[in-house]
């Protein structure tokens, strides 16, 4: 395969490699999750060829005495997983390393649900970033049954505050998008999962959180200054497609 390679002088030497080249990368560890609740499912894989794949559980670096990675491996507890390629008894690329915590999930609020739909308040104003708006006044209240900018594409210098609860229908780990134009925030039992402030255009991001099944607290803040607004909410786990979080999954 030839490789081109400009010099100083603006000339160009060709090298030929004969076969697939073969690049000394760590091998992939891949999970849902880095949290999880009862058992977690780990695989380990590269694309390189004619190479084994070993991984250790025990916070060292593998041998060639290690288990050979064939299966997904199935993880009970907090853990360290560490891979590394090996050729004919040497090893053959870095050592990749991804950590693995076992955790509590948080148990349901205490509160019941009056109905379905969340409570947003709305407020006006010129911000740059997302305001402390339970210190203000809001000019409205209305249960809704979603949690989505109420104001389409033509309203400016404007903020809302969603508040809740959410119905979690199993006990797992949850993963929660927040996407907005321009800042936003999305909280759980009253911690941010997913922090999307300040000026900008579309944008998404995500967190994660064990939950037990029954009600928790969910909030959203968001605001949005001036040019096109956007807000939604997804949800994702234990069993639950990514999707937008319904009206009969919100209560007030």
């Amino acid at each position: 395969m030839p490789v081109r390679c400009p010099d100083t002088v603006n000339t160009v030497v060709v090298l030929e490699i004969e076969g697939k080249p073969d690049v000394s990368v760590p091998p992939d560890i891949l999970a849902d999750s880095e949290i999880f609740v009862d058992t977690l499912f780990v695989t380990i894989k590269t694309d390189r060829e004619r190479v084994e794949v070993r991984y250790s559980l025990n916070g060292s670096p593998p041998t060639l005495s290690s288990p050979i990675a064939v299966h997904p491996v199935a993880l009970s507890q907090t853990t360290m997983v560490m891979a590394r390629c090996f050729r004919e008894g040497k090893p053959v690329s870095p050592v990749a390393s991804r950590n693995f915590s076992k955790v509590e999930p948080a148990a349901p609020a205490k509160k019941t649900a009056d109905g379905e739909g969340i409570e947003a308040w709305y407020y006006e104003g010129d911000w740059n970033a997302i305001p402390d708006f339970e210190r203000m006044k809001p000019l409205r209240k209305e249960t809704v049954k979603a949690i989505v900018d109420l104001e389409g594409n033509q309203m400016e210098n404007y903020g809302m505050l969603f508040d809740g609860l959410i119905r979690i229908p199993r006990t797992g780990v949850y993963t929660f998008w927040i996407s907005s134009d321009d800042g936003s925030q999305l909280l759980v039992n009253g911690r941010i999962i997913a922090d999307n402030d300040s000026l900008h255009g579309m944008l998404e991001k995500k967190g994660q959180c064990a939950l037990s099944e029954g009600l928790h607290t969910i909030g959203v803040r968001f605001f949005e200054k001036t040019g096109s607004d956007e807000l939604k909410v997804f949800i994702e786990g234990s069993g639950l497609a990514r999707q937008e979080i319904p009206g009969t999954m919100l209560f007030h």
